[in-house]
């Protein structure tokens, strides 16, 4: 998976199509959109919106919970450490 910066597009392969249930039978909806192959109905694997953050929030959540608060505790000392007391 490619996420872009903004996190409101990535591109994946045909598996991670496949673990998300997109085919050339899914549809666009008003809150997201999957990009198809000239042509075709075929996902390409460019996916925007809500087709791609579940996706992106699965591959980069850790998967422990010991993990998880290493991340969270750490996101919360480097504001810390540059003096912020917010953020």
């Amino acid at each position: 998976m490619v996420t872009h910066i903004s996190s409101h597009f990535s591109m994946v392969n045909s598996k991670a199509l496949e673990m998300q249930g997109i085919t050339k039978d899914t549809r666009n909806t008003e809150d997201s959109l999957i990009s198809r192959e000239a042509g075709s109905m075929e996902p390409n694997g460019v996916l925007q919106e809500l087709a791609a953050i579940p996706l992106m929030i699965l591959a980069i959540s850790p998967a422990k919970q010991e993990t998880a608060l290493k991340f969270l505790n750490a996101g919360q000392d480097m504001p810390l450490c540059y003096g912020y007391t917010t953020a």
